[in-house]
Parts: structure tokens; sequence; C-alpha cells
């Protein structure tokens, strides 16, 4: 009895990744099948659940048709740009950041720690309106890809400094004594000794930024408003028009936008939840 139990929860919780699963996956199945799709069969009741007669079209239109004062590739450009420098920055800033906050234990730290954790709970919608007078009046970068890059940045460093400090602490700092005893400095050691065996906490922090800054939509739609900056998130937003919607240029430019954190969470899945989860748990 005990084992035909055993076996039935089994079964029971297969059952409940599957369908969890099928729940999560559909989405994405739906987007790209109706992005192989013509405009004609798209408006079919009852849908096709498989494209009829599999088309390129929607790609090809969506790259390389103008659409008002821009291109879509040209948003995938700013898309990329923008969230490399952002990473960029902000694995620079976090890692030395997160390495002084780890090693250096000072009284002021742990309020630090508590008030950069703290900047995540204030509503993005408050910070909107005075960065906006800042940077249109003040610094005239309304419309720029320094907008979009100052923005993410102070958006995502809080939380690439946590992430990184949590991972700098399971790091024994014995390795740090034997270089520094060697001749090593202080900086030294942390770039020869320390940033080589955090590779994992590094990489989780750059994809988390990298996927977050790609996927942003809010601060870019308010900042953002022609060619030289505009997002994914926004171009696709702008295939919303007044009479119509495009539905194959949308579902063909979602697509485009998945492929580069899908590819790049995929190849560094491993470094991702190592990263993320360590420092969770002391011993």
């Amino acid at each position: 009895m005990a084992l035909e139990r055993t076996q039935r929860s089994k079964m029971f919780l297969y059952l409940f990744i599957i369908i969890v699963m099928i729940g999560t996956l559909f989405p994405f199945y739906w987007i790209i099948n109706m992005s192989l799709q013509n405009n004609i069969e798209l408006y079919d009741v009852p849908p096709h659940f498989v494209p009829p007669h599999p088309t390129l079209q929607n790609f090809k239109s969506v790259l390389f048709q103008q659409r008002g004062t821009m291109k879509f590739y040209e948003a995938v450009f700013n898309t990329l740009i923008v969230s490399f420098i952002t990473m960029l920055i902000c694995v620079f800033v976090g890692s030395i950041t997160g390495y002084a906050l780890a090693r250096l234990k000072t009284k002021w730290g742990i309020y630090l720690l508590f008030g950069l954790i703290g900047t995540q709970m204030v509503p993005p919608l408050t910070d909107l309106i005075p960065l906006y007078v800042i940077f249109s009046r003040w610094l005239g970068l309304v419309d720029t890809k320094a907008a979009l890059i100052i923005g993410y940045t102070g958006w995502l460093l809080p939380i690439s400094v946590w992430i990184l400090y949590g991972y700098f602490q399971t790091i024994p700092k014995d390795l740090e004594d034997a270089a520094r005893i060697d001749g090593c400095g202080r900086m030294k050691a942390l770039f020869r000794i320390v940033m080589p065996l955090s590779a994992p906490g590094l990489a989780a922090t750059a994809i988390y930024v990298f996927i977050s800054s790609t996927n942003e939509f809010l601060f870019a739609m308010i900042f953002t408003s022609t060619h030289r900056s505009m997002t994914i998130p926004v171009a696709l937003a702008d295939m919303v028009g007044k009479y119509q919607i495009r539905y194959g240029d949308m579902t063909a430019g979602a697509v485009i936008a998945a492929i580069f954190p899908v590819v790049i969470a995929l190849i560094f899945q491993k470094y991702l939840v190592k990263g993320l989860t360590a420092g969770g748990v002391k011993g």
C-alpha cells in the first residue's frame, strides 16, 4: 500500500509539472505560431494552432520596412547598446561595492546595504516626474541612450551589489590573505584571486541586468520618442495603431526580442542559478 501511495503521489507530481510546463510554454508557442501566419490567416475563426502556410513575411516586414521614423532593427540595435553598457557598469561598480561591503566591516556597512535594498521599495512611478524634469531641463538627455543607461543603472545597481555581496561572502578570506602575504595589494587580490572565483556570481549579475534592461518598458516609453533611442518594448507598443493592430508584425518582433534573453539564459543558466542562490545558506 505504501508503495502504491508513493507511485500515485509521483504520478500526480509529474502531471502537475506537465500542466505547469504547458501553461508556461504555450504563450511562447502561440507567439511563434502567429508570427508564421499571414495577415488573412491571423483573423481566421477558429484560429490555427499550426500555421497552414508558414511564411517569414512578418519577419521581413518588421525588420526592414519603414515604420514612421524608424525601422525595427534600429530598436534592436539601441536595446543591445543600452543593455550592454548598463550591464558593464552594474557588474564593475557592483563588484567593487559588494566586495568592499563584504570585506571591509564597518558599522555603516549594514545600513548602506539596507539603504540600497530600500531603494527598490520605492514605486518607479514616483521617480519618473522628477527624473524627467532633471533630464529635460537641466541635462538635456531626453530621447537619448544616455538617459536610459543612467536610469537603468540607478534601478539595477542596488540589486547587483546585493547579489555580488552575497557571493563574495562565500569565498574564503584565507585565499586573499595568502595572496597579500605574497605581495598582492587588496585591489590586485580582488582582480586576480576573487574575481576569477566569482565567475558564477558575475555571470548571474550580468544576465539579470541585461535581461531586465532589455525588457524594461515604462522608463523607455517616457524618455524616448524617436529612432535615436527607442528600444524594442517601445517599438512593439508603437505597432498598436489607432485603427488597427499589426498582430503579425508584433508577434514577429516579440520572437526577435525573445531570442537574446533566451539564448543567454540557456547558455549560462547554471551560473545564473548558482550565482543568485549563493550566500543564501551558510555552512
